[in-house]
């Protein structure tokens, strides 16, 4: 049986864009070790951690996140084996429109 364990978890921003694609990694789990990304309980995306215990995954926020303070939740093979971080999302912007006559 593991020993519980915390992950550190991190993204490159402190406050993220509904609707984009975000780096999440996650540091101390065990070498090849499966995980799960979530966002609040919504799964965003899994592998494997490197022979480091490094993991990475690309995911894409949902376009429908509601503004203001989400959790992101690495979970490793074991239900007790996770890191979380607390991010702030904000809507998407409109950039660019081009109007009609």
């Amino acid at each position: 049986v593991r020993a519980p364990k915390d992950f550190t978890v991190t993204v490159p921003d402190d406050v993220l864009t509904a609707g984009t694609k975000v780096r999440v990694r996650a540091v101390k789990l065990d070498p090849k070790e499966r995980f799960k990304v979530f966002l609040d309980e919504d799964l965003l995306g899994k592998g494997f951690a490197d022979k480091r215990g490094l993991a990475s995954a690309l995911v894409t926020l949902p376009k429908t996140l509601t503004e203001g303070e989400h959790t992101l939740t690495v979970m490793g093979s074991n239900a007790d084996r996770s890191g979380t971080l607390d991010v702030f999302v904000i809507a998407g912007a409109l950039l660019w429109s081009k109007r009609s006559k």
